[in-house]
């Protein structure tokens, strides 16, 4: 055991030893020109010498000077930059277009050629939208999506017939179609028809009126009296028969035929009797009336003259078949003036009445005729109702005028629009002197 202690003594002294060595190594360090030199050392001492080294040529950059030679820029030609930039930035303007393109025009009913039986047909169509459709002088209904319809008179056989629109610019189009108009006999049907009947007058007479084939002839004939003519190029005939041996309110037979064969009766009564004696006979038929006029009616011999006078108005008429109709007009009565008024006959008859003029209010109106004119120079006709004796009166920009309201209300103004430009609308303003307006609006076309 001792043994096993010594060598314990003596190891732990050798280590002390060697650990004291060391340390004294450590801390030795030698000269740069000792030659000697620890590995650890030298490793240090060349990682600080290479810090130095990149700082030193850091510094030595930093201190460098370099000489620029400062050279002014050439300057740009400024006109010529601001002319560049105004054609990358600005748009041209563009000309303004002219509307030289006429209006759509379509006729959609009836088809070209088309028969018809209706004497009174409505043609329909379409049209571009913002346009009017005329046609025989009057305008057709058109609705915001361009369609249109008129309706117009035919006569028996072909009708052409032509419409033609306008729009804004005064661009005008024209589209026309052909219908037949045929009656319930056909094409040509003979027809007539007798308008009195009965007759007063001296010698009696009727008037009688058809349709037939153009250049056919009729003739009427009776007992006591005949006729004849010829159907025009219509297809329309209209005649005039005297029946001077006509006997005193008889009813006798009158036969109309035309050269095709066809043929209709009537019947016909004179009540004119030149052997009869009238006694006289007259009436008023109003007294106070809302115009300013009057009427009588009675019996007379035939022959006599029957006169009505009066400090506003007179008039004459003549019985004819011991009948007589009188109308008497009164210039300058004041409302609610009453009048007498004389009645006499060439026979010695006389009788007076009073009359007094009423007029009932009348209230402003105003209708325009035409809309659109291609006239040189240029006008619309303006016509309507005012109280009797208002100031009508008529603006616009381009031209105007006044009438006055007659006696019976009624009025009409043609104003004339000098300067105005074609296919430019414009307003006119038709009004009374009593406030009452009304605005229209017109165009000018190009012929």
């Amino acid at each position: 055991m001792l043994r096993r202690f010594g060598i314990f003594a003596i190891t732990f002294v050798v280590v002390i030893a060697g650990g004291i060595a060391l340390a004294q190594m450590g801390e030795y360090l030698p000269s740069a020109d000792s030659g000697e030199a620890e590995v650890g050392a030298l490793e240090s001492g060349f990682f600080t010498t290479s810090t130095k080294v990149a700082e030193e040529e850091k510094i030595e950059k930093d201190t460098t000077t370099t000489t620029v030679k400062a050279e002014k820029p050439e300057e740009a030609p400024v006109k010529a930059e601001v002319v560049e930039e105004d054609r990358k930035t600005e748009a041209v303007p563009e000309e303004p277009k002219v509307d030289t393109d006429p209006p759509d025009l379509i006729i959609t009913s009836p088809e070209n050629g088309q028969t018809v039986s209706a004497r009174d047909f409505r043609f329909e169509g379409k049209v571009e939208p913002g346009a009017s459709v005329k046609a025989a002088g009057y305008f057709a209904d058109v609705n915001d999506d361009g369609r249109w319809s008129i309706v117009l008179r035919l006569e028996v056989g072909g009708n052409l017939a032509t419409f033609r629109a306008y729009d804004a610019a005064g661009n005008v189009s024209e589209a026309t179609v052909k219908v037949y108009y045929q009656t319930e006999g056909g094409e040509h049907a003979f027809t007539a028809n007798q308008v009195h009947k009965v007759s007063h007058e001296n010698p009696p007479f009727d008037v009688f009126y058809g349709t037939g084939r153009p250049g056919a002839t009729v003739s009427a004939t009776s007992e006591y009296g005949s006729g004849s003519t010829t159907i025009n190029e219509k297809g329309k005939w209209e005649m005039k028969v005297k029946f001077p041996d006509a006997p005193y309110y008889t009813w006798f037979a009158v036969k109309l035929r035309d050269s095709d064969g066809h043929s209709k009766t009537f019947e016909f009564k004179s009540k004119y009797n030149p052997d009869a004696t009238y006694d006289f006979t007259i009436n008023q038929k109003y007294g106070v009336n809302s115009s300013p006029w009057e009427k009588f009616t009675g019996t007379a011999t035939p022959g006599t003259v029957i006169g009505a006078y009066s400090e506003y108005g007179s008039a004459e008429t003549v019985a004819e078949g011991g009948q007589f109709y009188l109308k008497v007009h009164f210039e300058g009565l004041a409302p609610g003036q009453t009048i007498g008024i004389v009645v006499e006959t060439t026979e010695g008859d006389r009788r007076t009445f009073n009359f007094r003029y009423e007029p009932a209010p009348i209230g402003f109106s105003a209708i325009q005729k035409y809309g659109a004119c291609s006239e040189n120079p240029p006008y619309e006709v303006f016509k309507g109702t005012a109280t009797p004796g208002a100031t009508i009166w008529a603006e616009s920009p381009f031209g105007g005028g006044t009438t006055v309201a007659g006696d019976y209300g009624n009025w009409d103004l043609k104003v004339y629009f000098e300067g105005a430009t074609p296919g430019v609308p414009f307003n006119v303003t038709v009004g009374d002197s009593e406030g009452h307006t009304k605005t229209f609006s017109f165009i000018v076309l190009d012929k």
